[in-house]
């Protein structure tokens, strides 16, 4: 297993004909003492179109950060989580979804994005969990290293 920290900002996510409906799974929704949210929870808009299955087993996670305010509440992580995704919808990043299959807030909780059975935006042979934050400036706080 490789694990590869990649920024995000200038990847874009390539549709092809092989695209299938999307299906959100319920993987549960306390992990420890972390909080597991789903996309009705955060307020997350349904795919664009159909999306793609992830090839298991990954090869690949890739952690990336925002580049985006940190948030310390569930509001407030919901409430950037939704502005990734409508970014992701946006130019110059045209996504289907929000990008990744997982996000890890300054609150400690998890925020579900395509789960584990949907391609992320980086590669389909990939897991691509994403810190809420901007980790340049930003410190990790110890909930997001235990989440």
């Amino acid at each position: 297993l490789m694990i590869t920290l990649i920024l995000t900002q200038n990847l874009k996510h390539v549709i092809d004909d092989h695209d299938y409906n999307y299906t959100e799974h319920n993987y549960g929704t306390q992990l420890g003492k972390h909080k597991v949210y789903y996309r009705a929870a955060w307020g997350g808009k349904t795919p664009k179109i159909n999306t793609k299955p992830l090839q298991h087993p990954v090869r690949i996670i890739i952690i990336s950060h925002t580049s985006t305010y940190s948030c310390n509440t569930t509001e407030k992580c919901c409430m950037l989580i939704r502005e990734v995704q409508m970014k992701h919808f946006a130019m110059p990043f045209r996504s289907v979804d929000i990008g990744y299959n997982f996000m890890i807030g300054g609150d400690g909780n998890i925020y579900v994005g395509r789960g584990w059975d949907i391609q992320n935006f980086h590669r389909k042979i990939s897991i691509g969990i994403n810190f809420i934050g901007d980790f340049n400036y930003d410190d990790f706080t110890e909930d997001m290293r235990q989440a």
